[in-house]
């Protein structure tokens, strides 16, 4: 999550990302347990690495929120009142909190109708749920 803070990794204190990396590299092959500060709480969560070849991929990504950047006037979320700066909270009863959950979502049924609810950013106003077409 979003300011998580890495506190080690197979039982070795980290303090920086090369550390990170190293204790990662050196358990590659196995399960992985990892220490997490999450807000006051320190959580233990386990991975396992994807080897392909010779990279190897721990499943940590970029994080790009739920806010919305962009839309296209004539696309199905402008018609559905969706403007920049709105924060998209759930589709179709689905909690979402990154771009990818939305992507995942609405991508994956491409020729349904998706509800969806929000806010306005800086606002604790709820904006109301709304049906958006789908292209066909």
């Amino acid at each position: 999550m979003v300011n998580d803070a890495i506190l080690a990794v197979g039982g070795d204190t980290v303090s920086n990302w090369d550390d990170v990396i190293s204790a990662v590299w050196e358990r590659r092959e196995e399960q992985i347990p990892l220490r997490v500060l999450r807000g006051a709480d320190t959580l233990d969560v386990g991975f396992r690495c994807v080897i392909e070849g010779k990279s190897v991929s721990v499943g940590f990504g970029a994080y790009v929120s739920s806010v919305v950047g962009q839309v296209k006037r004539d696309g199905p979320a402008y018609r559905a009142g969706i403007r920049p700066g709105a924060v998209v909270e759930a589709i179709n009863d689905t909690t979402v909190t990154t771009f990818y959950d939305i992507e995942r979502i609405v991508h994956g049924n491409p020729k349904s109708r998706s509800s969806c609810g929000g806010r306005r950013t800086g606002s604790n106003t709820r904006t109301p749920s709304f049906r958006s077409p789908r292209n066909r």
